[in-house]
């Protein structure tokens, strides 16, 4: 397993069990307990934070690895094809970064909602969707990031088997 693929599953799984220790904090709280909302409210902030940095952190690696591409079919090292498919690669993982951002942002802004005293079903509903949106997410991106890795591989391998330095 590459760098990459081992620190993303990493991320995802302590940002899933950050999600997960979030929700169940929400859940023990009562109506009268200031201390555990105050707890949950930051916890959230918390999360939603950490779920963005995940995001971003996955979506980097396709820009800095279509660049790296980009580069080198400018310089007449590799053909052309590979930077078109890292480019389709870099597409598709900012379509699923963005997903995941928008589920946590829905989740963080019904519990601001939820604070000021708007129905609470609304943020618990939400907050499982993005749940299991994030896991469905960070899946997707797993199997981008393992493609991606795998296309930059070929792209060197080739490179390397035709004789020309990279």
């Amino acid at each position: 397993m590459d760098f990459m693929r081992a620190s993303f599953l990493l991320l995802a799984v302590s940002n899933l069990l950050v999600m997960g220790a979030t929700f169940v904090l929400g859940m023990s709280i009562t109506p009268d307990d200031a201390t555990g909302h105050t707890r949950h409210t930051l916890m959230g902030i918390l999360t939603g934070l950490f779920t963005c940095f995940v995001h971003v952190v996955a979506f980097m690696y396709f820009v800095v690895c279509e660049k790296i591409v980009r580069q080198s079919v400018l310089s007449g090292q590799l053909g052309a094809e590979h930077a078109e498919r890292a480019q389709r690669l870099k597409g598709r993982a900012i379509k699923a970064s963005m997903m995941g951002i928008g589920l946590m942002l829905l989740t963080t802004l019904l519990g601001g909602a939820a604070i000021a005293q708007y129905d609470t079903r609304w943020h618990f509903a939400s907050a499982i969707v993005t749940i299991g949106g994030t896991l469905a997410v960070f899946a997707r991106q797993y199997v981008l990031i393992d493609e991606g890795g795998r296309n930059f591989e070929l792209a060197f391998q080739a490179d390397n088997a035709t004789g020309r330095k990279s």
